[in-house]
């Protein structure tokens, strides 16, 4: 496959969506009218009754997957939708969450 191939292959998803009357009508008006993105909630779980010197903690998710505790960290997964939610076990999604407000 050339470089131009590809190009459409890439593009063509795109291209195909634009096509549509419907989808026409819905980028016009979002461009007269303005748009908001919706975005999925996000929760965390804090763990009742954990609490150490450097504070309260949560259920926090490592780059590879395995959970563990700890307190709020910036560069942690600490916030879950609710998708990430259904594939954690039982007794964490028996934990009471904490709603996440991302501005």
């Amino acid at each position: 496959m050339d470089i131009k191939e590809l190009k459409k292959e890439i593009w063509k998803p795109y291209i195909d969506w634009f096509r549509k009357p419907d989808n026409q009508r819905l980028l016009l008006k979002a461009l007269l009218y303005g748009y908001e993105v919706k975005k999925e909630p996000k929760y965390r779980i804090k763990l009742p009754g954990l609490a150490g010197s450097n504070g309260q903690q949560y259920i926090s998710k490592s780059a590879d997957g395995k959970l563990f505790a700890c307190a709020r960290r910036d560069y942690l997964q600490q916030e879950f939708t609710n998708d990430e939610l259904k594939q954690l076990p039982d007794w964490i999604r028996r934990i009471e969450l904490e709603e996440f407000k991302d501005d």
